[in-house]
């Protein structure tokens, strides 16, 4: 940016923007500094499809990032349900505990506080989280909330895995950034959810997907978190065609994720 303007389609500074795929409402989109593609830059207030306004102010948040957090910082852990095995079995937790920051250097769980408490059992010296402050906490936790009163299910289908080699030989838990017209195998949107996915910048629930070709995904956990951000999308068109989910590496690896479900 020079002058307050743009200088070639291209902010000059510390953030960087850049064409944000197909969606007419969506086309420019920002990287922070690690790279991580986040949110455009609105008003306080967008206005959907239907004319219906959601209060919106866009914070320098990711969708479904995530910080490494020092264990001894973050208080408000709950009861260790994940076991050991798992944790090392998938890479870590499904579901990163939501805090906010309480000072220079320390955090409240306000979500997860099980998850926290299962890797602290595993004697982690640091703990993945969503940080928040108090604006985007309530939205950021109504997610969680109305996704788990749909009571969503791990529901995998006969089509079979196709993972690339390099997916294979990964053993770090990571999410991927994924276009939405690669990702099948939805279901019904909740609107409630899709409210709350409205008015955040970042989607606290992480769906589940396998790889079944070149560029094509289906949904095995977390159907209705994808239907719903579709629906989200309609109320706020400045959220992007993206989004980010765990990806299994392997069938194995997709088993001990259904079991850390289970558990949890």
């Amino acid at each position: 940016m020079v002058n307050g303007k743009f200088k070639g389609g291209k902010q000059i500074g510390k953030q960087k923007w850049l064409p944000y795929g197909s969606s007419p409402t969506a086309k420019m989109g920002v990287l922070d500094k690690d790279g991580n593609p986040g949110i455009p830059p609105t008003g306080e207030k967008a206005k959907s499809s239907s004319g219906e306004t959601i209060d919106y102010k866009p914070r320098s948040g990711t969708f479904a990032q995530t910080s490494l957090l020092d264990s001894d910082t973050v208080s408000g852990a709950g009861k260790s349900r994940i076991s050991k095995e798992n944790l090392d079995a998938v890479g870590g937790v499904l579901s990163p505990p939501i805090v906010q920051r309480t000072g220079i250097d320390s955090y409240r769980v306000l979500d997860g506080g099980d998850a926290l408490a299962s890797t602290n059992a595993r004697g982690d010296s640091m703990t993945r989280a969503f940080v928040t402050d108090a604006q985007g906490a309530s939205s950021m936790v109504e997610q969680r909330a109305a996704f788990r009163r749909l009571k969503p299910k791990f529901e995998d289908s006969p089509t079979p895995m196709k993972v690339s080699r390099e997916r294979q030989r990964s053993q770090k838990l990571e999410t991927d950034l994924l276009d939405l017209d690669t990702i099948g195998g939805m279901s019904k949107a909740d609107s409630r959810l899709a409210k709350a996915m409205a008015k955040s910048d970042t989607l606290s629930v992480i769906p589940i997907l396998k790889q079944t070709g070149v560029d094509k995904y289906e949904v095995v956990y977390g159907k209705e978190a994808v239907a719903s951000y579709h629906q989200a999308r309609k109320l706020n068109p400045n959220l992007p065609d993206r989004m980010r989910a765990w990806v299994a590496r392997s069938e194995e690896h997709l088993q001990a994720m259904k079991r850390q479900i289970e558990e949890s």
